[in-house]
């Protein structure tokens, strides 16, 4: 009987060692492949930062094109010129001078105290046209200014002065001149 037992022991202990010998390639090769899984996971997530990174700066490359179009690199009279008649002629408005003068540039004492200043050039400009008008649609100075203060160009409306006039026939509306000195800023 202990020759039995022997031998069922020597058996199972042989069984054992084989089932261990033939399932420890697979052991390994599951646990190798649980490591490249997680390989694989820490890489997902690594990849989404990245993306959700990537997505950031295109939002902050719109934004800073934003400020390029407020801030344009040079002086572009043409272009000004060209906003500023359409921005008139939208509101009923006649452009009937505009001049260029005083151009400011940032100081090195500016610079070094780290004040955020920008070179400007000082425009003036005459118009002509109603102040005022109650109508629903009727564009007017007072449009011509709203439509100024949305304008993708950064730049500050130093001085307005104005002037009414009527005509010589009463039925005519009033009409005004207006005198506008403007600062535009540029890099």
């Amino acid at each position: 009987m202990q020759v039995k037992f022997t031998i069922i022991f020597i058996n199972i202990i042989v069984t054992l060692a084989l089932l261990l010998i033939l399932v420890n390639p697979f052991w390994q090769e599951m646990m190798t492949g649980r490591q490249d899984i997680a390989q694989a996971e820490n890489d997902i997530v690594e990849s989404q930062d990245i993306l959700d990174k990537t997505e950031a700066i295109k939002k902050l490359e719109e934004e800073v094109k934003k400020v390029f179009q407020a801030l344009p690199s040079k002086i572009d009279t043409p272009e000004l010129m060209d906003s500023f008649q359409r921005l008139a002629s939208n509101n009923e408005l006649t452009l009937e001078s505009i001049g260029f003068s005083d151009i400011t540039e940032v100081t090195e004492k500016e610079e070094a105290e780290g004040q955020e200043v920008f070179p400007s050039l000082m425009l003036d400009m005459s118009l002509s046209g109603a102040f005022y008008e109650p109508e629903f649609y009727k564009k007017d100075f007072i449009s011509f200014l709203c439509d100024l203060e949305n304008i993708a160009r950064a730049l500050d409306v130093a001085t307005i002065d104005f002037q009414s006039y009527r005509y010589a026939n009463p039925d005519q509306e009033q009409q005004f001149t207006y005198d506008l000195t403007i600062k535009v800023y540029y890099r």
